[in-house]
């Protein structure tokens, strides 16, 4: 219904106006060098920040969950938002190295940066792992059928093998593989 379209509305609009106003301060400060504008960013992304978590959970809910109506969960919204901290840490490893190997940040981005990318990504790695597990453990546990029959339909009919796929590349090969300092240090291996 109405309210639904309007939800959805909203988070799009807030996102945009955020990544817009954020992007259009950061280059009009790279032009002028106006520091007043760091520190009007630095005051503005800590409350986008929560901004974004907060319609993200929404949006998970509305857009995702509603496709099964009878199943619920708590913490989906938590979940969502960790996977999406999670791509967008790796997306910006990858992005860094793109712009790093046209020239354009050839000196900024240093080996020390890429390491705390990596520890970053690596960190919501396990926390994302942490609450997909917490959340099926307690669903399995409990074994209410409104709740069982999500994960039912994810391990039958040929999705049991994505699902082991998915605990498998998004969990145990990261978490051994992204450990090692030294994996997070080279670009290769990162």
């Amino acid at each position: 219904g109405g309210f639904y379209m309007g939800r959805s509305i909203f988070a799009l609009v807030l996102w945009i106006v955020l990544a817009v106003t954020l992007y259009r301060w950061s280059t009009r400060q790279d032009r002028t060098g106006d520091t007043r504008l760091s520190h009007k960013m630095r005051w503005w992304a800590p409350l986008g920040i929560v901004a974004f978590g907060l319609t993200t959970t929404i949006a998970a809910v509305d857009w995702m969950m509603s496709l099964d109506p009878h199943w619920y969960s708590t913490i989906f919204g938590v979940y969502y938002f960790a996977g999406i901290v999670m791509a967008s840490g790796a997306a910006f490893i990858l992005s860094s190295m793109a712009l790093q190997k046209s020239g354009v940040l050839k000196d900024a981005i240093t080996t020390e940066h890429y390491h705390d990318l990596g520890k970053w990504t690596f960190a919501f790695i396990v926390f994302w792992t942490y609450i997909g597990f917490s959340q099926f453990f307690l669903i399995w546990y409990a074994n209410i059928p409104e709740e069982t029959v999500w994960y039912g339909h994810r391990m039958s009919h040929g999705w049991e093998y994505v699902s082991i796929f998915l605990a498998l590349g998004h969990f145990v090969l990261p978490l051994f593989f992204m450990m090692s300092r030294h994996i997070k240090r080279k670009k290769v291996t990162l």
